[in-house]
Protein backbone atom coordinates (compact mmCIF):
# COMPACT_ATOMS: atom_id res chain seq x y z
CA UNK A 1 0.00 0.00 0.00
CA UNK A 2 2.88 2.40 0.73
CA UNK A 3 4.31 2.02 -2.80
CA UNK A 4 0.88 2.78 -4.25
CA UNK A 5 0.63 6.00 -2.24
CA UNK A 6 4.11 7.05 -3.33
CA UNK A 7 3.18 6.36 -6.96
CA UNK A 8 0.00 8.41 -6.65
CA UNK A 9 1.95 11.28 -5.08
CA UNK A 10 4.56 11.13 -7.84
CA UNK A 11 1.83 11.17 -10.49
CA UNK A 12 0.34 14.30 -8.98
CA UNK A 13 3.74 15.98 -8.77
CA UNK A 14 4.57 15.01 -12.36
CA UNK A 15 1.29 16.41 -13.63
CA UNK A 16 1.75 19.62 -11.67
CA UNK A 17 5.18 20.16 -13.21
CA UNK A 18 3.62 19.72 -16.65
CA UNK A 19 0.80 22.16 -16.00
CA UNK A 20 2.61 25.47 -15.42
CA UNK A 21 1.93 27.77 -18.37
CA UNK A 22 4.59 30.27 -17.25
CA UNK A 23 7.31 27.64 -17.20
CA UNK A 24 7.83 24.48 -15.29
CA UNK A 25 10.00 26.16 -12.68
CA UNK A 26 8.11 29.46 -12.37
CA UNK A 27 6.95 30.31 -8.90
CA UNK A 28 7.75 26.91 -7.43
CA UNK A 29 9.74 26.27 -4.31
CA UNK A 30 13.15 24.73 -4.89
CA UNK A 31 12.25 22.17 -2.25
CA UNK A 32 9.73 20.67 -4.66
CA UNK A 33 12.64 19.72 -6.89
CA UNK A 34 15.04 18.60 -4.23
CA UNK A 35 12.64 15.92 -3.04
CA UNK A 36 12.17 14.18 -6.43
CA UNK A 37 15.96 14.15 -6.93
CA UNK A 38 16.40 12.57 -3.50
CA UNK A 39 13.46 10.25 -4.05
CA UNK A 40 14.98 8.93 -7.28
CA UNK A 41 18.16 8.19 -5.37
CA UNK A 42 16.47 6.27 -2.56
CA UNK A 43 13.33 4.84 -4.15
CA UNK A 44 14.92 1.47 -4.85
CA UNK A 45 13.20 0.35 -1.67
CA UNK A 46 9.68 0.72 -3.14
CA UNK A 47 8.11 -0.19 -6.48
CA UNK A 48 10.87 1.47 -8.46
CA UNK A 49 9.47 0.79 -11.92
CA UNK A 50 6.38 2.95 -11.54
CA UNK A 51 7.77 5.44 -9.06
CA UNK A 52 11.05 5.90 -10.91
CA UNK A 53 9.35 6.53 -14.22
CA UNK A 54 7.10 9.18 -12.70
CA UNK A 55 9.94 10.89 -10.86
CA UNK A 56 12.14 10.90 -13.94
CA UNK A 57 9.28 12.34 -16.00
CA UNK A 58 8.88 15.09 -13.41
CA UNK A 59 12.62 15.84 -13.50
CA UNK A 60 12.55 15.90 -17.30
CA UNK A 61 9.65 18.36 -17.23
CA UNK A 62 11.64 20.55 -14.86
CA UNK A 63 14.71 20.27 -17.10
CA UNK A 64 12.89 21.89 -20.00
CA UNK A 65 13.10 25.21 -18.16
CA UNK A 66 16.64 26.61 -17.83
CA UNK A 67 16.24 27.59 -14.17
CA UNK A 68 14.92 24.14 -13.33
CA UNK A 69 17.66 22.43 -15.31
CA UNK A 70 20.30 24.54 -13.59
CA UNK A 71 18.91 23.70 -10.19
CA UNK A 72 18.58 19.94 -10.61
CA UNK A 73 21.94 19.62 -12.38
CA UNK A 74 23.62 21.32 -9.41
CA UNK A 75 22.16 18.78 -6.99
CA UNK A 76 24.95 16.71 -5.44
CA UNK A 77 25.19 13.30 -7.03
CA UNK A 78 22.80 14.12 -9.90
CA UNK A 79 25.19 13.18 -12.74
CA UNK A 80 26.43 9.91 -11.17
CA UNK A 81 22.82 9.00 -10.39
CA UNK A 82 21.89 9.38 -14.06
CA UNK A 83 24.77 7.16 -15.14
CA UNK A 84 23.78 4.53 -12.58
CA UNK A 85 20.16 4.61 -13.77
CA UNK A 86 21.25 3.93 -17.36
CA UNK A 87 21.83 0.35 -16.18
CA UNK A 88 18.33 -0.04 -14.74
CA UNK A 89 16.64 -3.21 -16.06
CA UNK A 90 13.50 -1.27 -17.05
CA UNK A 91 13.65 0.16 -20.59
CA UNK A 92 11.26 3.02 -19.75
CA UNK A 93 13.50 4.16 -16.90
CA UNK A 94 16.51 4.12 -19.22
CA UNK A 95 14.51 6.03 -21.86
CA UNK A 96 13.59 8.78 -19.38
CA UNK A 97 17.22 8.98 -18.23
CA UNK A 98 18.42 9.40 -21.83
CA UNK A 99 15.93 12.22 -22.35
CA UNK A 100 17.04 13.89 -19.14
CA UNK A 101 20.72 13.56 -20.10
CA UNK A 102 19.91 15.09 -23.47
CA UNK A 103 18.37 18.11 -21.73
CA UNK A 104 21.57 18.50 -19.73
CA UNK A 105 24.04 18.18 -22.63
CA UNK A 106 22.11 20.49 -24.95
CA UNK A 107 22.23 23.44 -22.56
CA UNK A 108 25.64 25.18 -22.88
CA UNK A 109 25.40 26.95 -19.52
CA UNK A 110 24.74 23.70 -17.66
CA UNK A 111 27.48 21.87 -19.56
CA UNK A 112 29.89 24.68 -18.66
CA UNK A 113 29.06 24.31 -14.96
CA UNK A 114 29.01 20.53 -14.75
CA UNK A 115 31.32 19.90 -17.71
CA UNK A 116 34.26 18.29 -15.92
CA UNK A 117 32.04 15.87 -13.97
CA UNK A 118 29.93 15.23 -17.05
CA UNK A 119 32.83 14.60 -19.44
CA UNK A 120 34.95 12.54 -17.06
CA UNK A 121 32.16 10.16 -16.17
CA UNK A 122 30.10 10.02 -19.38
CA UNK A 123 29.24 6.33 -19.96
CA UNK A 124 29.65 6.34 -23.73
CA UNK A 125 29.93 2.55 -23.92
CA UNK A 126 26.59 2.17 -22.16
CA UNK A 127 24.92 4.77 -24.40
CA UNK A 128 26.37 3.03 -27.49
CA UNK A 129 25.00 -0.29 -26.23
CA UNK A 130 21.57 1.30 -25.76
CA UNK A 131 21.73 2.61 -29.33
CA UNK A 132 21.70 -1.05 -30.42
CA UNK A 133 18.75 -1.97 -28.20
CA UNK A 134 15.86 -4.03 -29.53
CA UNK A 135 13.51 -1.42 -28.10
CA UNK A 136 13.04 1.08 -30.96
CA UNK A 137 12.26 4.05 -28.69
CA UNK A 138 15.28 3.39 -26.50
CA UNK A 139 17.46 2.84 -29.56
CA UNK A 140 16.30 6.10 -31.18
CA UNK A 141 16.82 8.14 -27.99
CA UNK A 142 20.33 6.73 -27.49
CA UNK A 143 21.27 7.36 -31.12
CA UNK A 144 19.95 10.90 -30.92
CA UNK A 145 21.96 11.52 -27.75
CA UNK A 146 25.10 10.12 -29.40
CA UNK A 147 24.55 12.44 -32.39
CA UNK A 148 24.14 15.40 -30.03
CA UNK A 149 27.29 14.45 -28.13
CA UNK A 150 29.20 14.11 -31.40
CA UNK A 151 27.99 17.54 -32.58
CA UNK A 152 29.11 19.02 -29.26
CA UNK A 153 32.60 17.56 -29.63
CA UNK A 154 32.37 14.66 -27.20
CA UNK A 155 33.95 11.41 -28.35
CA UNK A 156 30.76 9.65 -29.30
Amino acid sequence: MGAFRISVFCSIVTNQFCGFPAGRFAGMSRGCFTHPVLAVAVSQTVDWTVTGRLLLMALYNVSINLKGLRYISESPGFIPLLWWLLSDPDAEVRLHVLRLVQSVVLEPEVVARSGPELRSSLPLQRIRALSESRNPRLQAAARELLEDLHALGHDA
